[in-house]
């Protein structure tokens, strides 16, 4: 075997594997949808899509602007099953003292009926438009 060849043989088997590496690490897709509570838009919230078990994808988020989010899909989910949380904030109608901020108002975290069942299936085959109607959680008494 001649040395001199070896070297660009090695070289090309380089290439062709960070090359297959790198389409699979494209996988990536956008998300996009709404969240609604109560038939109301939601603007004071995040959205959180974090893996079932079993699912080995990282989670990605965002936040919400009149009622919509959006994950680009460099920053997007790769195909498979998610639970969604959504955290929802509003003014509480009480003013409280910030150490940054002085007087602000007070906020409170939203409680909501699907807090803990919300799911999604991300696919390449889809659009992966996802719009969430969401009910406020009575409160218990």
């Amino acid at each position: 075997m001649n040395r001199n060849n070896v070297g660009p043989g090695i070289f090309y088997c380089v290439c062709v594997v960070v090359t297959i590496g790198c389409g699979q690490a494209d996988r990536r897709l956008a998300v996009t949808g709404s969240v609604a509570l109560d038939g109301k838009t939601l603007s004071r919230a995040i959205i959180n899509f974090r893996p079932v078990p079993g699912n080995p994808s990282s989670s990605a988020g965002a936040g919400l602007e009149d009622g919509n989010f959006k994950i680009s899909a460099n920053q997007g989910l790769f195909p498979g099953d998610y639970n969604v949380i959504i955290q929802a904030f509003e003014e509480t109608g009480r003013m409280v003292v910030d150490p940054q901020f002085g007087k602000v108002p007070e906020t409170a975290l939203v409680r909501f009926q699907e807090e803990k069942t919300l799911q999604v299936t991300v696919s390449e085959e889809s659009e992966n438009r996802f719009d969430f109607q969401i009910t406020r959680a009575r409160s218990a008494r």
